[in-house]
């Protein structure tokens, strides 16, 4: 069961040396893209619930020392959980991570907007 970039490279694979220089620069900007991703993710989370939470709410009079370290515990705990996650999910389970945000997706918007443009 192979995806479409896996074809491409094992074909590209198969042609010769320029090839195989084209499969390794497609491997390295797929691997920056997710890691991009990731890292904004991780990133925007950690603020979130460092400054939101654990700032406004939690403890208001927080050092921004103490801010820091819990936006790194979070940014740890985080990629502990997605890591594990990541090992356990199956095709099956992401498709229905898919349909799960594209639900919660398709509530926020309309708030989103009116919160815009009202």
């Amino acid at each position: 069961d192979e995806s479409a970039l896996v074809s491409l490279f094992l074909e590209l694979r198969s042609h010769g040396a320029l090839e195989n220089v084209v499969v390794a620069l497609l491997t390295c900007a797929e691997i920056a893209a997710i890691m991009s991703t990731a890292d904004s993710v991780l990133s925007g989370v950690a603020n979130a619930l460092s400054v939101d939470v654990f700032q406004g709410l939690l403890r208001p009079g927080a050092s921004q020392v103490e801010t820091v370290r819990f936006g790194r515990v979070v940014s740890v705990l985080m990629t502990a959980i997605c890591i594990v996650a990541g090992n356990f999910t199956t095709s099956a389970d992401f498709g229905m991570l898919i349909i799960v945000q594209n639900g919660i997706l398709l509530n926020i918007v309309p708030a989103f907007l009116l919160g815009l443009y009202l």
